[in-house]
């Protein structure tokens, strides 16, 4: 009788270990259906954390932090595509976050100080973590502005967005400019 009573302890405990097994290969097979999900987001990650550190030099840590903070503030403002903004701020700052333009526009979007100022974002005109996202917000207002065409996008964002009133030197200039980011764009376009 006693080895009886031992007997369905112990198919009791083999019950309950065998529960335990399928629920954690049930989490397991959850968890590997959660990372497939990421691979797409990872090789994005991994393409543009590349393309920073062959254009600007940088180290990798610093080209790691500006290619999560691409895509974060991408997932912020989608309205024109990551290829575009890649474009911009290839030829902006090549990807330089300490990189100051001849009128003292700073980090990788380039944003003059008046502009910053006349906006009123929030954070600080000298760090790029801050400068970042008001770029997109302002290449996404420019993209929709312009019709989706990222050489007159590229334009206004150089130029401002008054560029077409201005002297033929600064429409010329900007037209250069716009010229270099539809060409990066097109590139960005085939290739992340």
């Amino acid at each position: 009788m006693n080895h009886i009573r031992w007997l369905w302890i112990i198919i009791g405990f083999m019950l309950i270990l065998t529960l335990f097994l399928v629920y954690q290969m049930y989490i397991v097979s959850v968890a590997i259906d959660e990372l497939l999900k990421l691979k797409p987001i990872l090789q994005e990650l991994y393409d543009i954390e590349q393309e920073v550190k062959e254009v600007s030099g940088q180290d990798t840590a610093t080209c790691r932090e500006v290619a999560l903070n691409i895509l974060a503030c991408q997932q912020r403002y989608p309205k024109s595509p990551l290829s575009f903004k890649l474009a911009c701020l290839r030829q902006e700052s090549s990807f330089r976050i300490d990189a100051v333009g001849p009128c003292g526009e700073q980090g990788l979007t380039q944003i003059y100080y008046l502009t910053w100022h006349y906006c009123h974002p929030k954070g600080s005109y000298y760090d790029w973590h801050d400068t970042l996202p008001f770029g997109f917000q302002l290449m996404d207002e420019y993209w929709i502005k312009c019709d989706k065409n990222a050489k007159t996008a590229a334009m206004m964002y150089n130029g401002g967005p008054g560029i077409m009133h201005r002297s033929e030197q600064a429409i010329a200039m900007a037209s250069r400019h716009g010229r270099r980011v539809n060409s990066y764009y097109e590139q960005y376009r085939q290739t992340i």
